[in-house]
């Protein structure tokens, strides 16, 4: 389990933590011309050697930047403003696929329904799920009260 928790690290470090806005706008202002792209790209590849710190795993890093670097591609490519947050939330959804296959080879781990749905697991997607769209609507409701029209 211990891997998959590092692919996601990696993955939230280099795609929420050290990708400035200012990149956000050039990839999508210049699209695969943007050289943003493919630092971004290079930095996710140094953070999951850094965190996995396993050089064997070479080949699931690379497969890992490569389908990165297709998905980041794609959305930009696509995107435009009715459909932007739809695509954020389908590339994330993709690298998160991407991840779990990775996870699920390098381990070589059965999925297990009963080890998935345990009581901590689904305590964690309750979590997950309600820091989602039940607190947005909660903290919308709260801030109502302040509402400019």
């Amino acid at each position: 389990m211990i891997i998959l928790i590092k692919l996601l690290l990696a993955h939230v470090i280099g795609d929420f933590l050290l990708q400035p806005l200012s990149w956000v706008i050039d990839k999508q202002q210049k699209k695969l011309k943007s050289p943003k792209l493919y630092l971004h790209i290079l930095i996710h590849i140094v953070l999951l050697f850094l965190i996995l710190w396993d050089i064997t795993l070479w080949k699931w890093i690379l497969l890992i930047a490569i389908t990165h670097f297709i998905f980041d591609s794609l959305k930009i490519s696509f995107q435009n403003e009715g459909n932007k947050r739809s695509l954020f939330f389908i590339d994330q959804a993709a690298h998160l696929l991407v991840l779990l296959f990775a996870f699920y080879s390098i381990s070589d781990m059965s999925l297990d329904r009963s080890k998935l749905f345990n009581e901590e697991n689904l305590t964690l997607i309750l979590a997950i799920i309600f820091l989602t769209k039940p607190t947005s609507l909660i903290l919308q409701t709260i801030f109502s009260k302040w509402k400019i029209d």
